[in-house]
C-alpha cells in the first residue's frame, strides 16, 4: 500500500533496511515477484531467507530449497523439496514413512528399461503385487504420521 511505503520512506532507515521492509510488505501482500525485485541488489542470510519464501511462492521450489537449506530452515527446505518433487531431499529422517514414500516416488520415475525385467508374466505380476502392498503400507503409515488428533 502506498501509505506504508510513504511512511517507510520518511523514516531515517538505511537503504538496505528499506528494501528489506519493502520485500516483507510485498510478501505479506502476496506479491512475491515484487519481493524478489526488492531483494535484487541485496545479500546476506536474512535476505536469502526472504528470497526463499518469495521463490517458493512463485513456484521455484528448487531454488527455495537451496536457500532454506543454507539458512538452516530444515522443515521449510523439506517442504520446498516435497513441492519440487525432489524426493531424496524431501524425506524426513525422523519419520520412516516419509523416507519410504520418497523412495516409492523416486522409483516411479524409472522405466522398465532401467530395471531388470522378470522372466515370466507370473513373476512380473507377483512383483507388482508386492510393490503395491508395500506402497499401500507406506501410504497408511504416512497418513497415520500426519493424522489430526480427534476433537474432544
Amino acid at each position: 500500500s502506498k501509505f506504508v511505503e510513504q511512511e517507510i520512506s520518511k523514516q531515517p532507515v538505511a537503504a538496505r533496511e528499506r528494501q528489506l521492509l519493502r520485500a516483507q510488505i510485498a510478501l505479506a501482500q502476496q506479491k512475491p515477484r515484487q519481493a524478489i525485485v526488492d531483494l535484487l541488489d541485496l545479500d546476506g542470510p536474512d535476505v536469502n531467507l526472504l528470497r526463499a519464501y518469495a521463490l517458493s511462492a512463485v513456484g521455484d521450489h528448487a531454488s527455495a530449497y537451496h536457500l532454506f537449506t543454507s539458512a538452516d530452515q530444515r522443515d521449510k527446505a523439506r517442504e520446498a523439496a516435497w513441492l519440487e518433487g525432489d524426493w531424496a531431499n524431501a524425506a524426513e529422517p525422523d519419520v520412516p514413512a516419509y523416507e519410504a514414500f520418497a523412495q516409492i516416488r523416486a522409483s516411479q520415475g524409472t522405466t522398465d528399461a532401467d530395471n531388470e525385467l522378470p522372466e515370466t508374466t507370473l513373476a512380473r505380476n507377483r512383483s507388482l503385487l508386492t510393490a503395491s502392498e508395500s506402497t499401500r503400507e507406506t501410504l497408511a503409515a504416512l497418513l497415520e504420521a500426519n493424522s489430526m488428533p480427534d476433537e474432544p
